[in-house]
């Protein structure tokens, strides 16, 4: 076994750093850390097996205050985490983890949790059946943790996670359920967990999601059932950002009663016309709305979004099918318009684009590029009082163009 001397003797030492080092476990002596110590990283320990040489032991830092451990290919356990009483940064990368504690729980002033690329974790604590207690808690980042099924069930009594604020869970494609009391109060992205079932419907009810401002749904189609409906008009009050991809329409149906939304991305979805496929209309609060990667969509016309008072930024990208754009002159709002990789978009308003525009963008459209020639082009005429024009990264007045 090798091992570094007595850490408890390091009395003022306040920053241990190991990288690329023989060692198997940090220390045979006892369970304790140097009373000082606040911060310990370690990476690419190749041969480390444990933090502590004594299995099942209660490791002790009375000051420790962040943990970051990543690419140790042997680490497969830790210890009991429960008495590190300040630890409040926890960041694990890169190692065969099967749990992150093999206690009963978290470090009880933990505020930020990070695990990306564990692809042997099974469970965040090593008992099962254990209701997890970590009310400082206030981010957790999840990432690529394959073998990831479930969260450990939070105490409702007590408010186990009252704080956490931001949950982002990606690419952890066997995770099967977000257990009550995972529902930030913030921040919520969800990215490719193709298995995760739809969330109860007292999730809807019970205020869980009203004080949400930001969702992200990416290749988890089936994690909401609606967004919202009129039996959940508490749902979702305070979002202000939506970004959704891979997405049934029918999921969408109140979109309009999202009154605080300004932020609006859509992508991934294969609807070939707005107005046959959507019935339904968008919140007059919009301020941005993205639509890309929409590979069957052929026309957009935005006489169906008179409502859109508000909006100042649209950007329409990678939908190769769009052949017409129209109808812009009902955003009265519109400040900033970008569209690109519609390569076969070749018909523009034939009405004066908003008064309002300050900026145009369009990149990587062939056919549409030619009607912009300054003085020659057909739609010059609509883009000259715009401040800012630039077609494929050159402003429309440069000598090059």
């Amino acid at each position: 076994m090798v091992s570094l001397p007595d850490l408890m003797l390091l009395n003022n030492l306040e920053k241990l750093e190991l990288c690329s080092s023989p060692l198997t476990c940090l220390s045979t002596s006892g369970n304790g850390l140097p009373p000082a110590l606040k911060q310990l990283k370690v990476r690419n320990c190749d041969k480390l097996k444990s933090l502590i040489a004594e299995e099942g032991i209660k490791i002790n830092g009375p000051s420790l205050q962040s943990i970051s451990i990543s690419c140790c290919m042997r680490l497969k356990t830790l210890p009991d985490l429960t008495l590190l009483n300040n630890l409040e940064k926890l960041y694990l990368y890169s190692c065969p983890l099967t749990c992150l504690s093999s206690g009963s729980g978290l470090p009880p002033a933990l505020k930020e949790l990070t695990v990306t690329e564990c692809a042997e974790l099974k469970s965040l604590i090593a008992e099962e059946g254990i209701k997890i207690y970590c009310p400082s808690l206030e981010s957790v980042e999840i990432s690529d943790c394959v073998r990831l099924k479930t969260l450990p069930v939070v105490m409702q009594n007590n408010n186990g996670l009252k704080n956490l604020s931001r949950l982002k869970i990606n690419g952890c494609h066997n995770l099967e359920s977000l257990p009550e009391g995972w529902f930030p109060t913030t921040d919520l992205h969800i990215v490719r967990c193709e298995k995760l079932e739809p969330l109860p419907n007292h999730a809807y009810s019970n205020n869980n999601l009203a004080s949400l401002e930001k969702l992200r749904l990416i290749k988890s189609p089936q994690l909401l059932s609606h967004i919202p409906d009129e039996g959940s008009s508490s749902c979702f009050t305070n979002l202000t950002s939506l970004f959704i991809s891979d997405v049934d329409i029918g999921k969408l149906c109140g979109l309009h009663r999202l009154y605080s939304l300004r932020v609006l991305s859509l992508f991934y979805n294969d609807w070939v016309s707005f107005r046959e496929d959507w019935m339904l209309s968008f919140p007059s609060s919009l301020v941005v709305l993205q639509i890309c990667y929409f590979p069957n969509l052929e026309k957009l016309s935005f006489k169906d979004f008179e409502n859109l008072v508000s909006l100042e930024q649209l950007e329409i990208n990678n939908c190769p099918k769009l052949t017409a754009i129209s109808e812009l002159e009902h955003l009265p709002s519109l400040l900033n318009l970008e569209i690109s990789e519609c390569t076969n978009l070749a018909s523009f308003p034939e009405q004066p684009l908003p008064p309002s525009l300050l900026s145009l963008h369009i990149k990587h459209c062939p056919m549409l590029w030619q009607l912009f020639k300054k003085g020659k082009g057909q739609y010059w005429g609509f883009i000259a009082h715009i401040p800012q024009v630039m077609i494929n990264h050159l402003f429309v007045f440069d000598p090059r163009w």
